[in-house]
């Protein structure tokens, strides 16, 4: 390739870049996700199911992406990260970010310890599907 090649393939790396950065931030502030799989499912965005589970819980936003080891705020990650596996397809790192921060180990611990708590805990169990109940009932519609 020539020098001339090279800076125009370099110069259409750097509009794709772009154009996927442009493309990534306005998924974000989407309440949808749009995988491009043949199906062409829609999933909730991790914003909108931390809002949801939230709401539903009675806490905050901000508290639950906060580091802290509060039992109630770790529960509502948890219930987080179990619900945000079952319905996008974005791999625990990602889910774990959308957490203030997380690492894909804590994810992974949180869906272990949800599906223990789920047999063993029943008031766990009701708040569980009392979110995923809301955020079913969300995307029905």
């Amino acid at each position: 390739m020539t020098s001339t090649q090279l800076n125009e393939v370099s110069e259409i790396i750097r509009e794709t870049e772009l154009k996927l950065s442009e493309i990534t931030s306005h998924n974000v502030k989407l309440d949808f996700i749009i995988t491009d799989d043949e199906h062409k499912r829609v999933h909730p965005s991790m914003d909108i199911i931390i809002d949801i589970v939230a709401e539903t819980l009675g806490l905050s936003v901000h508290d639950i992406k906060k580091r802290s080891r509060k039992r109630e705020l770790v529960d509502a990650r948890y219930i987080i990260c179990d619900i945000a596996h079952l319905y996008t397809e974005l791999p625990k790192r990602a889910i774990g970010m959308s957490l203030g921060g997380l690492d894909h180990a804590t994810v992974l611990h949180g869906r272990n310890v949800v599906k223990d708590l789920l047999l063993t805990n029943s008031d766990f169990r009701a708040r569980y599907n009392n979110c995923k109940t809301k955020i079913q009932e969300t995307w029905a519609k």
